[in-house]
């Protein structure tokens, strides 16, 4: 797995849910994948162990996935997942796509110079279908702010998911609960920290999913029944 930079070692992830009130891990998973689209499948096994659908799920912004999100609130979970700038735009000193806002009455993408980008057509990547808008050709090169908007000889555009609404609800819960990702911090972080540091366990001593999910549900156990 690819671990930090360049970097690739043979590892496993050890991915767990922890119930904030008790602290005790619920569900935990193993797993030669990232964090990301990880989010609907530990809050499902979160939810089979409690019994209990309609659940809050916090993870921090490794597991953020758009459609993986929209799949947990299928399921019945309360997702909150920050979101993180993908583009790199505010480090190469240009206007953040969050800077351009939606009005959904119109239909239109409002940029920061106030004007408008309309509805040009609809395309698909990835099986997610998202709907283009363009600014007029003309209003973009006479627009004073067009070196920080875009490097691009023709106009500016934005991808706008057909599904945004559900991210941008999600968006608002974050923003309605900010302690929620220091609660986070504190749930589920702690018995990563007892199973590293009191325990010792900093290195796993099997091998393949097998070996390696046998022990962690061990080290596991062991961490929630002294917790």
């Amino acid at each position: 797995m690819q671990t930090s930079g360049i970097q690739t070692k043979v590892c496993f992830f050890r991915l767990s849910t922890v119930d904030c009130k008790h602290h005790l891990i619920v569900a935990h998973e193993v797993t030669n994948t990232t964090d990301k689209n990880q989010l609907c499948n530990m809050g499902k096994q979160a939810q089979a162990a409690i019994g209990i659908k309609e659940i809050t799920v916090i993870a921090d912004k490794g597991y953020y996935s758009s459609q993986d999100i929209v799949d947990a609130q299928d399921a019945g979970m309360t997702p909150i997942v920050p979101k993180f700038d993908t583009s790199g735009n505010d480090k190469k000193g240009l206007l953040n796509k969050a800077l351009f806002l939606y009005d959904t009455e119109k239909n239109v993408h409002i940029y920061p110079a106030n004007e408008e980008l309309t509805f040009r057509t609809k395309v698909k990547n990835k099986g997610l279908i998202y709907t283009t808008y363009y600014c007029s050709i003309k209003i973009c090169r006479e627009c004073p702010m067009k070196k920080k908007c875009s490097k691009s000889d023709g106009p500016r555009n934005i991808r706008h998911w057909e599904r945004a609404d559900r991210i941008d609800k999600m968006t608002g819960q974050l923003k309605a609960q900010p302690d929620s990702i220091l609660i986070r911090k504190n749930t589920i972080e702690y018995p990563f920290g007892t199973t590293k540091f009191w325990m010792g366990a900093t290195h796993l001593l099997t091998r393949e999913f097998k070996g390696v999910s046998t022990e962690t549900n061990c080290i596991f156990w062991h961490t929630t029944s002294n917790t």
